[in-house]
C-alpha cells in the first residue's frame, strides 16, 4: 500500500462521502460506533484501521464481484474509491477467504 493511496482514500471518505475520521481509542468511543447491529448507511465515522482494511480488501472485492461500476477510479493512484459509504463498509467486511 502506497502512502499516497491512503491519503487519497482518507480525503475521499471525509470530503466526498462526508464520513468523520475517528482518532479516539476504540475503548472510549460511543456505543453507536461500536454497535455491530448498526446499519452501514447510518455509520458516520471511520478509523484509520477501517481505511487500511479497505485498501487491503479492495482488489479481492473487485475481482470477486467483477465490477468497478460502483467505484470512482482515482487517476493519481488507480485505487477504486467507493461511491457510497455503504459500499465502503461492504468492502471492509468482505471475506477474502472465499
Amino acid at each position: 500500500m502506497k502512502p499516497i493511496d491512503f491519503e487519497i482514500l482518507l480525503d475521499h471518505l471525509q470530503n466526498v462521502l462526508k464520513l468523520e475520521l475517528n482518532n479516539e481509542d476504540s475503548s472510549r468511543v460511543c456505543f453507536a460506533f461500536e454497535n455491530e447491529e448498526l446499519r452501514d448507511d447510518f455509520k458516520i465515522s471511520f478509523t484509520t484501521n477501517d481505511a487500511e482494511l479497505y485498501l487491503i480488501k479492495i482488489k479481492n472485492y473487485c475481482d470477486k464481484t467483477s465490477s468497478t461500476k460502483d467505484f470512482i477510479i482515482n487517476k493519481n493512484s488507480k485505487i477504486p474509491l467507493p461511491k457510497t459509504a455503504e459500499l465502503f463498509w461492504n468492502v471492509t467486511k468482505f471475506d477474502t477467504k472465499n
